[in-house]
């Protein structure tokens, strides 16, 4: 029985030697070859099977990853977003029954678009989006940590107060990060601080100022 090093050429896999003649759906992801030990199949491109061992599904989600989280692909999804070919697929997906369901259950719950609307602009509405659009800039620099239910629930004070403070002074406030998410710093409430938002744009994340109002 041939090993994977036999269909190996400068570390890279040769794909039409690996090729086992079944049609397209005859294997599923992660699936192991039926001849050749370490290989699992990846997926059907250009009409052909593509195999990969361990080592190169690891580098590719590698680069998945660190391409997700780049310029280039946040372009890219912007650019989708505005595109006929999306647009045409969101109106389609208005008319399934599936969206039809989802609108009856959400009517059934006594929600409606405009109660939606209101609660956006409430303090609440603010601060809870405020707070999950900082989770998921969290999630996407691999900076959550676990949180005990007591942290999570100071986290989204932190959120709220903001909002309260920024009612009451008429002044735009930020929740920062003291030591910012790009040099490091955790996504947790002994790292944050509500700061006028024109000091935080100042600070940017030169440094680990805190802002003394605090009182911290």
């Amino acid at each position: 029985m041939k090993t994977i090093e036999d269909f190996r050429i400068n570390k890279l896999l040769r794909q039409t030697a690996l090729q086992t003649g079944n049609p397209r759906g005859t294997y599923k992801r992660n699936e192991p070859h039926p001849f050749i030990e370490g290989l699992f199949y990846y997926s059907w491109i250009e009409g052909k099977e593509r195999w990969h061992d361990s080592d190169s599904v690891k580098r590719m989600k590698e680069r998945v990853r660190r391409y997700g989280k780049s310029n280039s692909a946040k372009k890219a999804h912007s650019k989708y977003r505005k595109s006929a070919k999306y647009k045409s697929y969101v109106k389609k997906y208005y008319q399934t029954d599936a969206y039809k369901a989802y609108q009856d259950a959400y009517k059934k719950a006594g929600k409606s678009a405009e109660a939606n609307a209101r609660y956006k602009k409430s303090e609440k509405g603010k601060a809870t989006n405020s707070f999950h659009l900082s989770q998921r800039r969290a999630k996407q620099k691999d900076f959550v940590y676990k949180m005990t239910e007591d942290e999570q629930i100071l986290l989204k004070h932190f959120y709220e107060w903001r909002v309260r403070v920024q009612k009451k002074l008429r002044i735009k406030f930020n929740v920062d990060h003291i030591v910012p998410l790009s040099i490091g710093g955790a996504h947790h409430p002994n790292n944050l601080q509500v700061v006028p938002a024109k000091w935080n744009q100042r600070k940017s994340n030169r440094n680990t100022d805190r802002w003394l109002p605090n009182g911290f």
